[in-house]
């Protein structure tokens, strides 16, 4: 089954089947890693986005794709940077190779979203993207807390926690809202800059 798409202008050509399979090999691993730590961790969205991003190449749906990158670029590139500069230790003692595994499983897992940007940057991103992180949000919300303790803080339903490094009263209520207009809103801005940006580029050559 080949699915691929093709940017008319550069001829730069995704193969959506190779692409999902990349995002299923990267799953795998997140799979074995938290085998070894915690399956609890599953839940957070980090930990299940190369399931989705393989769903959405496989099926060739581009807006899903970057509905996915809309919730998760701010996030993921945070934890990346933090994993990168060792703020976040790893969690295994067994033995050195299985402490590289972690952390390598780790770095590939949260640059994951980057890579899907890199891949479709060149796509527009419409009121289809907007409609689909909706419904991401509102589903990783009902999960979140019909399958995980508040105490895990899961998805930061709880308390707030990564960029949101502030009180907000009733913040557990108003997470899908926050999340939409924190997370969502810039990305969504910053993924029609980057398609913008590869126009005005393409023209130019």
């Amino acid at each position: 089954m080949k699915k691929e798409h093709i940017d008319k202008k550069t001829d730069f050509k995704i193969n959506y089947f190779w692409i999902s399979m990349i995002f299923v090999f990267i799953q795998i691993v997140v799979i074995f890693r938290n085998y070894l730590t915690n399956f609890v961790y599953f839940f957070w969205f980090c930990d299940f986005v190369p399931i989705l991003f393989a769903l959405a190449f496989f099926f060739k749906k581009e807006q899903a794709v970057k509905a996915i990158i809309n919730f998760g670029l701010f996030v993921q590139f945070g934890f990346l940077v933090g994993l990168v500069a060792g703020q976040y230790s790893s969690e295994l003692v067994f033995s050195p190779f299985l402490n590289f595994f972690y952390m390598f499983a780790s770095i590939l897992l949260h640059f994951s979203v980057i890579f899907a940007l890199i891949l479709t940057y060149k796509i527009k991103p419409n009121l289809k993207t907007i409609y689909f992180s909706i419904i991401l949000i509102v589903a990783i919300y009902a999960v979140t807390l019909i399958f995980t303790s508040q105490a895990d803080n899961i998805n930061n339903v709880s308390l707030p926690g990564g960029i949101i490094a502030f009180n907000i009263p009733y913040f557990t209520l108003l997470w899908p809202v926050i999340t939409f207009v924190l997370l969502v809103l810039p990305t969504q801005g910053l993924q029609y800059l980057l398609y913008r940006f590869s126009l005005r580029k393409s023209r130019k050559d």
